[in-house]
C-alpha cells in the first residue's frame, strides 16, 4: 500500500540524465584531450564522470595520478546521480553522452555503498572544489 516514491523518482532522474545534452564544459574537455593525443576510452574515471581536478601540487597536468591534496568538482549541476541499488552505489552521469537523443548506453560508475558519502558530498558541494583527502 505503500508507493515507491524514491524509486520512481531515481528512475525518472536516470533517464533525463541518459537522455540529457552533455554538459558544455564536458564536450571541451574531450575535444582537448582528443587534440592532445588522448582517446576517448584513456580518460580516468572521474573525467569520465564529470569531474574536474585542480592540483596544489606542481606536478604535470597530464598526470592521472590522483593525491589526497588534489581537489576535484563536478564540471556542472545535475550532471551526475547517485543511486542506491542493492549493495552498490551507483553514479550516473551524462558528461559522456550524445547530443544524438540516447545514441550511446547509459553511463555509470558502480562504487560500493560505503562510498556513498563522499560521492554525495561531492555532488552538494557544486560548484566549489573539494580535496579528495576530506572525502
Amino acid at each position: 500500500k505503500f508507493l515507491a516514491l524514491d524509486a520512481a523518482a531515481d528512475q525518472m532522474a536516470r533517464d533525463f540524465i541518459h537522455g540529457r545534452v552533455p554538459p558544455l564544459e564536458a564536450e571541451k574537455d574531450a575535444e582537448a584531450a582528443g587534440k592532445e593525443g588522448g582517446a576517448e576510452g584513456q580518460l580516468g574515471g572521474d573525467e569520465a564522470a564529470g569531474a574536474v581536478s585542480s592540483s596544489s601540487s606542481s606536478s604535470s597536468s597530464s598526470s592521472k595520478e590522483l593525491s589526497h591534496t588534489m581537489q576535484i568538482a563536478l564540471v556542472a549541476q545535475g550532471c551526475a546521480r547517485l543511486i542506491m541499488e542493492e549493495e552498490a552505489a551507483v553514479l550516473y552521469y551524462c558528461t559522456r553522452n550524445s547530443k544524438v537523443f540516447k545514441e550511446r548506453e547509459e553511463q555509470y560508475l558502480p562504487f560500493a555503498d560505503h562510498c556513498a558519502p563522499a560521492l554525495e558530498r561531492l555532488i552538494e558541494a557544486f560548484p566549489r572544489y573539494v580535496a579528495i583527502g576530506e572525502l
